[in-house]
């Protein structure tokens, strides 16, 4: 009895060091990634231009997009994916099986990021480029839409069960969130209804919602 707890002590152990490391390792990536980005856009400069729902989209995109780097980095190396402690002691051959859906969903995610980036940056268009731009986001989320679709018949049980209760979770409290927004609106209330803000405010429940059962179900 002893020895199996001192393991399992050893094992919570290494967990949580996986986890620290994960979350220092995430952090350095996510702030010279930023440091990196404002050198090449001006990021201050550029949001002096752009609304609030069009920073929060953006945003969003960044976020997505740091997302699929690191999704993408542990489908070109073995170590990496091994970090999160579900994958420990994962053999050759079921990373093998696995890689193609981590670069699947990796450009899933880099499409939908770029969806976002269309949206948040179609105000400082000109009429010919927002054209261009809304054949962009809909081509964009046709393909976003399609990979999901492959993606779930790919998915295990696990995977699967996640993305239900995500969906569902986020599908009532958007519905709650979006009658009370309408009701607010219709009836005179000083609520601007902005598409682009009900955007973000839908992919941020449903980014929370994930969040909260990826984490429920130990899969971080």
């Amino acid at each position: 009895m002893a020895g199996k707890q001192e393991q399992a002590e050893i094992g919570e152990g290494r967990t949580t060091k996986k986890v620290v490391i994960q979350l220092v390792g995430g952090g350095l990536f996510g702030f010279l990634f930023m440091m990196g980005l404002d050198r090449f856009v001006n990021l201050r400069t550029l949001f002096d231009m752009l609304s609030g729902a069009e920073i929060i989209a953006f945003t969003f995109a960044t976020i997505y997009i740091l997302i699929a780097l690191i999704v993408l980095a542990m489908s070109a190396s073995r170590t990496i994916f091994m970090t999160n402690h579900r994958h420990e002691g994962t053999s050759p051959a079921e990373y093998s099986q696995v890689k193609p859906m981590l670069r699947w969903s990796s450009a899933c995610l880099l499409i939908y990021a770029a969806a976002l980036v269309m949206l948040a940056l179609a105000s400082l268009a000109t009429d010919s480029q927002k054209m261009l731009l809304f054949w962009g986001v809909a081509i964009a989320m046709f393909a976003q839409t399609a990979i999901s679709a492959y993606l779930w018949k790919q998915y295990d049980e696990l995977y699967r069960g996640v993305t239900r209760e995500s969906c569902a979770t986020a599908f009532v409290i958007s519905e709650v969130v979006l009658f009370i927004w309408v009701a607010a609106t219709l009836c005179g209330l000083p609520v601007k209804f902005d598409p682009l803000a009900v955007v973000v405010t839908i992919a941020g429940i449903y980014w929370a919602s994930s969040m909260w059962y990826i984490s429920k179900r130990g899969m971080v």
